[in-house]
Order: C-alpha cells, then sequence, then structure tokens
C-alpha cells in the first residue's frame, strides 16, 4: 500500500489558524505537483527546481532540502555536490500523487462526496485495529463505526460520515490576512508575482536555516556540549550562583548550544547551614530556572528530602517537580529546608532544530542561593508540578485538588509528562483520608495511585489502588500510616491527553473498618471500591461443598470485581492466603465460571493470574 508522511493539527489549532492550515497544505500540493513534473513537460521551470546542479542554482530546491537533513560531517549551508545528488536520486525511491489524484474518491477522498469509505477512512481504520491489537490504545471508539454506504457515510457519527478531508485545502489559494501580506512585502519589497506561488521563489537564494542545533560532527553519533558530571555538590549562599548542563553557565549559556543524549547527571545543593551530617539545616535552597528548553522524553526533576541525607541514592527524596518543554511556566522558585536535589535525565533520542529563528538552543541554565530561614508554601502554575502538602485537622477538614486549575473540562486536556503528588497528613488520629474522585485519564498510560505513607518517610508508601480510564464520581478511604500520611500520585505518559481528575480529600468520623467485604468482589476499608486492588481479604466460605472438603479446610473465595463492574486497565491486585492447616499437603484452587481474561501467548506481558508459593 501507499506509505506517507503525515503533518497533523489538532482540532483547535485548526480552528485557530484555519487560514495557515490550508495554506501549507495548498503549498504542499504545489510542491508535489512540480516534482512530478521534474522534466518540464508542463513548466520548464520545474526542471530547474529539481536538478541538483541546475543552470541557475539559486532557483533549485535540493541544495536547501539537503541541508534540512542535517547530516552528520556536512557543512551547515554549504551541503557537498555528492551529498545534494544522493538526495536527489533518494526522491525518486517514491511514487508521489498528484493533487488531482489525492482529492479523488480512489485515495483521500470518499464519505458523502463517494457514497462509500475511501481509501483513507480504510487505513485509519486498520491502523486503529493495529494499535489495539498491540495494546497502543485502548478502545476504537467513533473508529470502529465505518458506515460503508451512501446512507452511512451521510451520518456525522460513522467514521467514513466524520468531519475529514473534503478536498479543497489542497487548492492554491491566496492567504487574505492582511498582516501576512505586509509582512511578506516587509521582506521581500512587494507581493508580485504572487508569494503565495512558487513563481515567486525562483531565482531566489537557496533557502538555508539562520540557525541550527544539534547537528553532529563526521564521526559522531549525535551533537552535545554537556559537561556535566554524575555528581556535583554544591552550597548555597546570599550570593546569586549559577548551573546548568554545560559549565559556562549564564543568563544566556544555551544560545546555539545542544545537550548531549544519554545524561545522568545530578546536582546536590546544601544551604550553608548544611554543610555536614551534623548540621542544624534550617535555612532553604531556592533554586530559580533561567531557561528551559528540554525535548519531551527528557526531564529535569527538583527534589527535597526530609532526612537531609541530601543524595542521588537517598530513599526519603520528594519529588517537588519533574520539568519538560520549551520554555514552559514555571514558579518563581523551589525551596526546600537544607538541601535541593536536582537531576537531569536525557534519552537516548537525538534532538535537533533547524531554522530556530531566535536561535535559543536547547538544555537548561539555573540558579541558586540561601534564601534563609523561611515558611515554605506550594506553588502552582497552570498545572500540577511536584509535590503539595495538604494538612487536614479540626480547623481544616477539606481540600479540593486537580490538575490544573482549569474551571471547564471541555476543551482542557492536561500536559503530558507530569509525576504531580499530594501528600495528605491526618492530624486528628483518624486512620485514613476520604478521597472523592472523578476521572478522564488517557486508559493504562496515565493514572492515579494511591498509597499509604509518604515518599519522603524511611519507611516509604504502601500501594492501595490504581485508577485509571474514566469514571463518575467515586470514594476511596486511604489508610494512612503510623504518622498520618496518605498520598495521591498522577503520572502522564509523553503521548496522548485526556480531561484529567477532579477530587476532595477530607476527613469525618466515619465507619468502623470492615475486615472481610460481604459482597464478593468489593475491596476497600469499607468495601467502598467495585473492584480488587492491591492488596485484597480473602472472604471465607464456609458451610456445604459439593466436592466433599471439610469447611474447616476451605480457606475462602476470591472475586476480581462485582458484575456490574468491570477489572480497570494496568491494575495488579492480590490475595495473601493464609498458612493452611499443620497436617494439609498443599492448596488446590478451583476456578468457577466465568474465567474470562485476555487471550495470549503464555510468554506475552498481558492479562493473567498467577499463582506463587510463599513469598517467591
Amino acid at each position: 500500500r501507499p506509505t506517507f508522511n503525515v503533518v497533523a493539527v489538532d482540532r483547535k489549532f485548526m480552528n485557530d489558524h484555519a487560514e495557515f492550515v490550508d495554506h501549507f497544505v495548498s503549498i504542499l500540493g504545489l510542491l508535489t505537483d512540480s516534482f512530478i513534473d521534474k522534466l518540464g513537460e508542463s513548466d520548464n521551470k520545474n526542471a530547474n527546481r529539481w536538478t541538483p546542479n541546475a543552470a541557475d542554482p539559486a532557483s533549485s530546491y535540493m541544495p536547501s532540502l539537503a541541508d534540512a537533513i542535517m547530516k552528520a560531517g556536512e557543512r551547515a549551508r554549504n551541503p557537498s555536490v555528492g551529498f545534494v545528488s544522493h538526495q536527489r536520486h533518494a526522491l525518486d525511491l517514491f511514487k508521489p500523487l498528484s493533487t488531482e489524484q489525492q482529492v479523488s474518491c480512489d485515495y483521500l477522498q470518499g464519505g458523502r462526496v463517494c457514497g462509500r469509505p475511501s481509501l483513507q477512512h480504510i487505513a485509519i481504520q486498520q491502523t486503529a485495529e493495529f494499535l489495539m491489537d498491540q495494546k497502543v490504545i485502548h478502545d476504537m471508539g467513533r473508529l470502529s463505526d465505518m458506515g460503508d454506504t451512501a446512507i452511512a457515510c451521510s451520518r456525522p457519527n460513522t467514521l467514513c460520515g466524520g468531519d475529514l478531508f473534503t478536498g479543497s485545502s489542497v487548492i492554491p489559494k491566496e492567504i487574505s490576512s492582511v498582516e501576512f501580506q505586509n509582512e511578506v512585502t516587509s521582506i521581500y519589497g512587494s507581493v508580485n508575482p504572487d508569494p503565495f506561488s512558487l513563481d515567486f521563489w525562483d531565482g531566489r537564494a537557496p533557502f538555508y536555516a539562520l540557525n541550527e542545533t544539534g547537528r553532529a560532527g563526521a564521526d559522531e553519533f549525535s551533537a552535545g556540549h554537556s559537561t556535566c558530571s554524575s555528581k556535583e555538590m554544591l552550597v548555597a549562599t546570599d550570593r546569586r550562583q549559577y548551573f546548568g548542563d554545560t559549565s559556562w553557565v549564564s543568563p544566556f549559556s544555551l544560545v546555539g548550544q545542544s545537550y548531549s543524549d544519554n545524561l545522568d547527571c545530578w546536582w546536590v545543593i546544601r544551604s550553608s547551614d548544611c554543610t555536614s551530617s551534623g548540621s542544624v539545616c534550617q535555612n532553604s535552597v531556592a533554586i530559580s530556572f533561567l531557561q528551559v528548553r528540554v525535548w519531551s522524553g527528557d526531564y529535569i526533576r527538583i527534589y527535597s528530602d526530609p532526612s537531609m541525607e541530601c543524595s542521588p541514592d537517598s530513599t526519603t527524596k520528594v519529588l517537588l517537580g519533574q520539568i519538560t518543554g520549551l520554555d514552559p511556566i514555571l514558579p518563581n522558585d523551589f525551596q526546600s529546608k537544607g538541601c535541593v536535589v536536582v537531576q537531569f535525565e536525557t534519552d537516548a533520542n537525538q534532538e535537533r532544530s533547524y531554522n530556530d529563528i531566535q536561535n535559543l538552543g536547547d538544555g537548561f541554565s539555573a540558579s541558586y542561593r540561601d534564601a534563609g530561614i523561611k515558611e515554605l508554601r506550594q506553588s502552582f502554575t497552570k498545572h500540577c508540578l511536584g509535590t503539595s502538602h495538604i494538612v487536614l485537622d479540626g480547623q481544616n477538614n477539606k481540600y479540593d485538588i486537580s490538575d490544573s486549575i482549569a474551571e471547564s473540562r471541555t476543551d482542557y486536556r492536561y500536559p503530558n509528562d507530569l509525576d504531580c503528588i499530594w501528600e495528605v497528613q491526618v492530624k486528628s488520629g483518624q486512620k485514613y483520608v476520604i478521597f472523592d474522585v472523578e476521572y478522564d485519564l488517557e486508559p493504562t498510560y496515565d493514572y492515579l495511585q494511591l498509597f499509604s505513607g509518604t515518599f519522603g518517610s524511611t519507611s516509604g508508601v504502601t500501594p492501595f489502588a490504581f485508577l485509571s480510564a474514566e469514571s463518575i464520581k467515586e470514594t476511596y478511604f486511604i489508610p494512612t500510616d503510623d504518622s498520618g500520611f496518605s498520598t495521591i500520585r498522577l503520572v502522564t505518559d509523553s503521548l496522548g491527553r485526556r480531561s484529567g481528575f477532579k477530587a476532595s480529600v477530607y476527613i469525618d468520623n466515619g465507619a468502623p473498618t470492615i475486615n472481610d467485604c460481604p459482597k464478593l468482589g468489593t475491596s476497600g476499608l469499607f468495601c467502598e471500591i467495585p473492584h480488587c486492588i492491591v492488596e485484597n481479604s480473602v472472604q471465607r466460605q464456609m458451610g456445604f461443598s459439593s466436592y466433599g472438603v471439610n469447611g474447616d479446610y476451605r480457606i475462602g473465595r476470591v472475586v476480581s470485581q462485582i458484575k456490574t463492574s468491570s477489572v480497570p486497565p494496568n491494575i495488579n491486585c492480590t490475595w495473601p492466603f493464609g498458612k493452611p492447616p499443620s497436617e494439609a499437603q498443599g492448596i488446590r484452587l478451583r476456578f468457577n465460571f466465568p474465567l474470562d481474561l485476555e487471550p495470549q501467548p503464555v510468554s506475552a506481558v498481558r492479562d493473567k493470574i498467577v499463582v506463587k508459593a510463599g513469598g517467591n
């Protein structure tokens, strides 16, 4: 089947910039038709545009096309003749479709116009089915209803009749925006010939990027200017000092620079009164970021450490913030008593930028100082960030929490790459926190975790429940540890976004704890959860046994969820069995109907029941 590259925009961008998207698509159509006519049979200018060593080099697109690949070892803005020729030959390996072919019912056009699905509709549905099989997406949604008749393709709720390609966007057109017209005039002096046609650019210099970042050298796999180490020890003073992924940190140190791949750099920054194990550690360290330009999959993490161990290996680190993105909105500073631990972790992917007009580069630069003795408060941006501390006592017994400050969830989508923690402390002596929540999270890949305990304690956290996908309002009773702490954590990955969650945490008198839930398939302190959780109790089943087993030897019965509910995605439920009588030789498990799990090969990582002996 045809293979193609895709440039995609979301609905909001399309609505906000419809004129630009139309123009962008029409220019791509013009370039495609120009290349198909590379011999110049319809327009002799096309022969010059696609010939590497053209009679008029300024009219050839090939040098700038080759330069944009940023091949390692090639000089910027001056690609070698051999490489330009190689790229020209590579274009002949593809079989492009003309604009007229693309808008026909044989390819992109379909639905109500053609009375049947187009290849576009079919390819989208087949791709979705493949992603479903690979567990990349949770369900087909509206893609499951194709519609394959003229009547079905007239209904907007079917894939065939949805708001997909109409063909009008590839028709070359001018942009009517006066601002854009004036911008073109200010740069090129006029708008004649038509700047929205290929004729306008003939005879001009090749369109090389003014700036680029990340081109590797001839013998390099990737480029990078980072000089940070596995661990650097710093001491804050009342004078502002700087650090970052390079040693020449300043407010503008990223210009023209690119950070390296596979980094795991750490900075341990102590306050001036916390430089040794016996220090008082009353002062706070304040971290401020001057620039942050970090690609998806790479992260800056800022931690506090209540134990004052202040090392990358400490088990009591508390996440103050996980940062990624290009110029994200951040609090004025991150503060922590005694010390701050900063990590910069990058993956193996090589990130490059071509024609960054401002030449801002990538990486990060930050400052640090001793902020003295200060009361620390949680900091929010437009979305949650790091760890927030909530105290529930007689004066404040309820807090509302969310992944963002958005009032309406209609058009809101939470950011990717979040790791947000709410640490809840109960001072009333109550042994649990009540958590009312509604959520809409990308199934499996984005999730809420509920824990007993806190990451900042030496005993750590005990998992209680895992929430993903979507729900109406649910209530959970999260157990606290001996110090009165419970923890709620939101994690999102680098792809896919939903509406997020809204919740309240509070305390009240409640009811006594129920050990064995009377309704099979329920879990939790008060049997409030309609499915299994991380660790569940086994309900004792006494009475008659058709298999002649004495009731004293029947350990119990477990059910994954009540009949009207479904098992949440990516959950890991356990049921610990008690020790059998001393004369017993083993435990026999009887699986009743239904036993309905996702079919899979034995070696696959999908849905399964695993039986373990002892602590194995």
